[in-house]
């Protein structure tokens, strides 16, 4: 088994010495398509294989609202997240969050910057701790609240 395969590394490099521009080009394009079919397993395998770095990942469900001429939608109002809170009765915990995109100034200028704006509950509902400090709490959504 290990003889042929010697046999036609050899052939292979006797074919190489004699054309080493096709012999580099191949080599060439099996090293990237090698490399970039690690770079994107491994990019699938962080967003779709791996579970989320959270407490219970598999019972984590994600509401969707269905308008009829919009279609669906993952998007609630305020108080349909607070409606939603206060008749929990089949989650372990119900928490709220959006996606924006801010402006953000500093000495090089303005830049967009994408934030999440997310309910006092989704730190202890994912049962995610910080390294410092304390995260969000339900009494941090009133509106006297020092954040």
């Amino acid at each position: 088994m290990v003889a042929p395969l010697i046999q036609d590394i050899r052939y292979a490099l006797r074919l190489g010495r004699k054309s080493p521009a096709f012999f580099a080009c191949v080599i060439l394009l099996l090293a990237l398509g090698i490399g970039l079919n690690s770079a994107i397993f491994s990019l699938l395998d962080a967003l779709l294989l791996r579970p989320l770095p959270v407490r219970k990942p598999g019972e984590l469900v994600r509401l969707v609202q269905v308008a009829a001429p919009l279609g669906p939608r993952s998007f609630f109002t305020y108080n349909t997240y607070r409606a939603l809170a206060q008749r929990n009765k089949g989650f372990a915990a119900v928490f709220g969050y959006s996606e924006w995109n801010v402006a953000v100034r500093d000495n090089g200028g303005a830049h967009s910057v994408r934030c999440h704006i997310v309910s006092g509950s989704f730190f202890s509902a994912l049962g995610v701790q910080p390294l410092y400090g304390r995260t969000l709490t339900p009494a941090d959504e009133l509106h006297a609240s020092d954040v």
